[in-house]
């Protein structure tokens, strides 16, 4: 496997990216954890536009529309800086950018968008419902729904679903056992949101993992039709475990330890299925995680280093005509990484 690095932006403290297809072509779209530029980059020839400059807090972005509206996470700073914490709406107006305030919830972290029947949801998570002080868990935070007017032009109303979650960090959507599905997860364990099959039933969860977790995904790792939970397991990742269903419950198959674990995705890389696992502490690397067999009952792995020293704080990735692409904020040196990958 070949691997060519690349710095493509300069930014303080970038944290969300996600990639976005749109009629003209996949851009990927990242903001900072601090103040600063909001940036949009074609993923085919690394243009770039800014789509605000003096703005932050963002912990995740998630797309509207074709159009390339989005809504984001913003005033979620670091420490104890959040209570102004909003979601807001980005959109072109006039031909410019324009951001306005969705919605105020102190202390949102996480979100994303699901659909039923043609009516969107919002799943939403908060990493507490207030703290004196960085070290403070004692108001736990909760997940809510909310159904997505159209048009979006105003918030509906924020209905709790999980009423306390300490800290609560992770959230994934995809599809487990052919449901979509929502996970989210804390110091009392991973949870599942099934989508409602109609718009009007009732959301229900289940929890599926009795420990704490800070991030997961689903991914069917070793290609036999069952997928696995991967997860980094305790507040800001201290290992990574991988999670198989079986008849007495969820049987632990592999694990490796990591250091501040923050960055993970799982799906087909360069025709395989993979791991990808960024952490911020000891040499802050990003490692790739593709199953090679079983020995004794235990998932073993190929493990190669896809760079060092960069504190990956978020990733997305797109595959595309033999390459993959991975975009990294790179919380240790200020920019965003990308990293292609090729037989």
């Amino acid at each position: 496997m070949r691997i060519n690095r690349k710095e493509i932006a300069r930014l303080v403290y970038p944290y969300a990216v996600s990639i976005f297809p749109l009629p003209g072509g996949p851009r990927v779209v990242i903001a900072t954890e601090l103040k600063g530029e909001c940036l949009s980059i074609a993923v085919d020839d690394l243009s770039r536009e800014v789509i605000w400059r003096d703005m932050g807090g963002t912990m995740n972005i998630c797309q509207l529309n074709s159009e390339g509206e989005f809504l984001a996470v913003q005033e979620f700073y670091k420490g104890n800086n959040s209570k102004t914490a909003c979601l807001a709406k980005v959109g072109r107006r006039g031909g410019e950018w324009i951001t306005e305030r969705f919605f105020d919830l102190p202390f949102l972290h996480r979100f994303c968008l699901v659909e039923t029947e043609g009516v969107k949801f919002l799943v939403i998570s908060t990493l507490a419902k207030d703290k004196d002080n960085r070290e403070d868990w004692s108001r736990p935070g909760s997940t809510y729904i909310m159904r997505l007017p159209e048009m979006a032009e105003r918030p509906g109303e924020l209905i709790p679903l999980i009423p306390e979650i300490t800290k609560n960090h992770g959230m994934f959507k995809g599809r487990r056992e052919g449901a979509n599905v929502v996970m989210v997860s804390g110091q009392e364990g991973l949870f599942e949101i099934r989508i409602p099959a109609r718009a009007g039933d009732e959301w229900k969860y289940a929890k599926l993992l009795d420990r704490e977790i800070s991030d997961m995904v689903v991914c069917d790792l070793d290609g036999d039709g069952v997928e696995e939970i991967i997860t980094l397991e305790k507040f800001h990742g201290a290992r990574l475990a991988i999670n198989r269903p079986s008849p007495d419950g969820w049987r632990e198959i592999y694990s490796y330890p990591v250091d501040f674990g923050h960055a993970l995705w799982a799906g087909n890389i360069l025709g395989r299925p993979g791991l990808l696992v960024g952490y911020r502490g000891a040499n802050a690397a990003l490692l790739l995680f593709r199953p090679n067999g079983w020995k004794d009952g235990a998932l073993t792995m190929d493990i190669a280093v896809i760079d060092e020293h960069e504190a990956p704080t978020n990733i997305d990735v797109l595959e595309k005509n033999g390459v993959c692409k991975i975009f990294n904020c790179s919380g240790a040196k200020n920019r965003v990484m990308l990293y292609e990958l090729s037989e």
